[in-house]
């Protein structure tokens, strides 16, 4: 019943209530019938609830029917509700006036005809049916245009937040089509290649144009394998060059895949990320490694020349004296000699292999490997080395033995270049940081740091900054010339 349109009718006549209420429910009107004897009984009955249609006794005692219309659409604005007069007598037109004035919509005289009286009603609902319909459309039309709003504006945020991550990454991301169309460029594009947006929007196949002529035979093969727009578990990475407008080459490694919705297809979405630096870097590591091996070769041939050469050649002299003479007295002296002597070259292999591999750093650790180092250099008097540390704890073998080829490729450096007189080493193990800090100084003629840089004449140092790269380590340098050399160095142990 609640669905249903309210109608409201007023007689002080039970009788009459009763026939009209029969009416309705015989010719099964579709309605709320909602009945009152009096004036004030309607208006207690009809507080807060929507009206389709009113008929009212006009003549009432208390309150007649026109004071009743008036009340009921006093409070309800422009949604006056349609009120149908009953009355026993012909009106005057001053009376008739009056009931329009207060919301009447028509007059029905009784006793009235049944078909007539129903057939009003039944208009007057079909209006009342009609208008909900539209305010309910109305709402819903409302309630869609909200809803279409929100829509569009999250659809905006998330159209900015791509805009955001797609125009600002520092990769040249792109998307194209079936046909090669590019739908997507990022600005990145025109940073790297030197090309616009617009360019390549375009020229479909600038891409491929750009191309370095080397690498065109494989970027094809590329694009053959992936471009295809079938299916694929992987999605492989190739690497090129590219010429710049400007005629430049830069490396580029490139990751693309298809794009597919509800299983069709919508083009290829790549990542072109500019590794020119990267490569450099890595050439450039690659021919610091080589000289220092080098030099290291060099290095190690030239011990062996300089400590164990003399020896092994005073060694032979010794054996050809004892084949020479058959004195015991001189036999026993030239093998004292030569037994003194084979030791001291034995000893020398071993003070150069350790230049290799430390035994003691492999058995014992960092500290006791860099302390047996500085013994020999410090008993000369020539350099005073103090190496001060909180830890002799065992780390992993990669890390230890990093951290004490950076020492004494530093004090070697300073035996060599610095002119120094003290060297202090500062080894610190932070264990809510798991990491080390390790600290070299001297008080040498130092350098210019900035120049050794740019001609890439600080072969040590490179080879430290490479030995670092692998362990995540950070290494600062600071020197002058006139003022020695500060190092620190940060070494995370996880």
């Amino acid at each position: 019943m609640t669905n249903l349109p309210n109608l409201l009718i007023v007689d002080d006549s039970v009788d009459n209530l009763d026939l009209l209420d029969a009416i309705i429910r015989k010719k099964k009107i579709k309605a709320n019938v909602i009945r009152a004897l009096s004036g004030h009984m309607a208006i207690e009955k009809i507080h807060g609830i929507d009206l389709a249609l009113a008929i009212l006794d006009v003549e009432m005692p208390g309150m007649n029917g026109y004071e009743l219309a008036l009340k009921i659409n006093q409070s309800r604005l422009n949604q006056n509700v349609p009120i149908i007069f009953l009355t026993a007598r012909y009106l005057s037109e001053t009376d008739i006036s009056r009931g329009y004035d207060n919301g009447a919509v028509d007059y029905i005289l009784k006793p009235f005809n049944d078909r007539f009286l129903v057939s009003k009603i039944n208009v007057f609902l079909d209006l009342f049916n009609y208008k909900q319909k539209i305010v309910r459309d109305a709402a819903l039309l409302k309630q869609s245009l909200l809803e279409l709003a929100q829509s569009n504006t999250a659809l905006k945020k998330s159209e900015e937040k791509y805009r955001t991550v797609a125009d600002y990454t520092y990769d040249w991301e792109y998307w194209v089509d079936l046909d090669g169309k590019v739908i997507y460029m990022s600005p990145t594009a025109e940073k790297i290649t030197g090309h616009s947006i617009e360019e390549f929007i375009m020229d479909p196949v600038l891409i491929d144009n750009i191309v370095f002529d080397d690498d065109k035979e494989r970027w094809e093969a590329h694009k053959k394998e992936e471009h295809s727009f079938e299916p694929r578990e992987t999605n492989p990475e190739v690497s090129f060059r590219v010429v710049t407008k400007s005629g430049k080459i830069r490396w580029i490694d490139h990751l693309c895949r298809r794009i597919y919705s509800e299983g069709n297809c919508l083009g290829i979405r790549a990542s072109n990320r500019d590794i020119t630096e990267k490569v450099d870097i890595e050439g450039e590591l690659f021919n610091v490694t080589v000289e220092v091996e080098e030099r290291e070769r060099n290095r190690f041939a030239g011990e062996l020349h300089d400590s164990l050469g003399p020896l092994l050649s005073t060694i032979k002299l010794y054996f050809q004296w004892l084949a020479e003479t058959d004195d015991p007295s001189k036999e026993k002296l030239i093998t004292e000699k030569g037994n003194n002597n084979i030791e001291k070259a034995i000893q020398t292999t071993r003070e150069v292999s350790q230049g290799l591999s430390s035994v003691i750093l492999t058995k014992y650790g960092y500290v006791d490997a860099v302390l047996n180092f500085i013994k020999s250099i410090n008993d000369t008097q020539k350099l005073l080395i103090n190496l001060s540390f909180n830890t002799k704890a065992r780390f992993n073998s990669l890390r230890e033995t990093t951290l004490y080829r950076i020492t004494t490729e530093l004090i070697n450096n300073t035996l060599k270049y610095a002119g120094a007189t003290h060297v202090n080493i500062s080894y610190f193990y932070s264990r809510e940081k798991n990491r080390i800090n390790f600290t070299f100084t001297d008080n040498g003629i130092g350098f210019d740091l900035a120049l050794v840089e740019k001609k890439k004449d600080g072969l040590g140092l490179l080879n430290i900054q490479q030995r670092l790269t692998l362990i995540r380590g950070v290494i600062t340098i600071k020197t002058a010339p006139g003022k020695g050399l500060e190092i620190y160095i940060e070494m995370p142990l996880g």
